[in-house]
């Protein structure tokens, strides 16, 4: 994609400037899959835990038009590209991610699980990678790319992940269903409705 977007260009600095971020990719690439694997470990483990930080209440802070004004527009472009990301991806699998909160919440009792601290909810991958380009030098189109990217070969693909997560679930006891409002809630495992009925 970088070396198609880089031929399109006609000045060499921009060309280069998409070549290196193409090369500073593939040298990072492992060690940025092995830190938002570390991340979204360090989110499961700390979920049961009721002390740990994630259960804290946050204030969510609203940006002013003064704030706005002063934060740069690469940055700005970004932060659009980065929330419009995460919005697609809630609302693609809003049914599945909903089935797998209300099962998780179902089993841990002694703590209250929302998508805004699912380790597996597309703010908390999406702010893992962000993470781990945070240092990469190159143009904001460069990295708008790289989003793209990550959205098509990530995210899109987060229906098969969240599907063997339900069904773990399912396969555990805790069955979920959703009703015609797209509300999820506990229902009849499938290895309990399956069990014949005692004469």
């Amino acid at each position: 994609v970088f070396f198609e977007k880089a031929q399109k260009l006609y000045s060499n600095q921009e060309q280069e400037a998409y070549f290196a971020a193409m090369r500073e990719m593939r040298l990072i690439r492992k060690s940025a899959e092995k830190e938002v694997f570390e991340n979204l470990s360090m989110h499961f483990a700390n979920l049961p835990n009721p002390d740990s930080n994630m259960h804290t209440p946050k204030m969510e802070v609203v940006d002013s038009f003064e704030s706005l004004s002063l934060m740069e527009s690469d940055e700005l472009e970004e932060n659009v590209a980065f929330d419009a990301m995460v919005l697609r991806a809630r609302s693609e699998h809003s049914e599945q991610f909903a089935c797998l909160v209300v099962g998780l919440d179902a089993i841990l009792s002694h703590v209250d699980v929302s998508l805004e601290i699912l380790p597996l909810a597309p703010k908390q991958i999406c702010d893992a990678f962000r993470r781990t380009i945070t240092h990469l030098d190159c143009p904001i189109e460069c990295k708008l790319i790289i989003y793209k990217l990550f959205e098509k070969e990530v995210l899109s693909h987060c229906s098969h992940l969240l599907e063997k997560c339900n069904a773990i679930l399912n396969q555990a006891g805790v069955a979920t269903k959703v009703d015609s409002q797209g509300k999820a809630s506990i229902g009849p495992s499938k290895e309990k409705t399956d069990e014949p009925a005692n004469e």
